[in-house]
């Protein structure tokens, strides 16, 4: 299987190039990508949705600083024709591309106690903001959500 390539703009000034094969049920990266002491692995299972009918999606496994691992999926072509999924058509090169640039809101954390912790933050900003209900509603909201 020949060797594909993907430039993913990082920040303004880094731009990295992604090597990869396609080899159904997986790509493999030449290497695991590193961004900001996180790391993509580089095997990324392709698998079928029993859910969304005719949507496959990716499991990235991501590490965090302290050697944390956690499988995200992302479904890429649950819009698009599943026999249209080859390396020519694109669709793994941009769907590795959206899913690294989507998920930049992960990678600027220091660890995934640091997501966690700023994702409950951003949850409890959204109570608190809310015109629905009363404080004693809005403090039992967040406490369900801190359990």
């Amino acid at each position: 299987m020949n060797k594909e390539c993907v430039n993913i703009q990082i920040t303004p000034n880094r731009i990295i190039t992604v090597m990869y094969r396609y080899e159904y049920p997986a790509i493999y990266l030449d290497n695991d990508i590193k961004i900001n002491g996180w790391t993509i692995g580089k095997i990324v299972k392709i698998k079928y949705s029993l859910i969304r009918m005719g949507a496959n999606y990716m499991e990235f496994i991501l590490t965090d600083s302290d050697g944390i691992q956690k499988i995200d999926s992302y479904y890429y072509n649950h819009h698009k024709a599943a026999d249209r999924m080859t390396p020519e058509t694109d669709i793994i090169s941009d769907a590795i591309k959206d899913f690294i640039q989507g998920h930049m809101f992960i990678f600027n954390n220091a660890n995934w106690a640091d997501y966690d912790a700023g994702y409950s933050l951003s949850k409890i900003k959204q109570i608190l903001n809310s015109s629905k209900g009363s404080n004693v509603d809005k403090i039992a909201k967040i406490v369900e959500l801190l359990k």
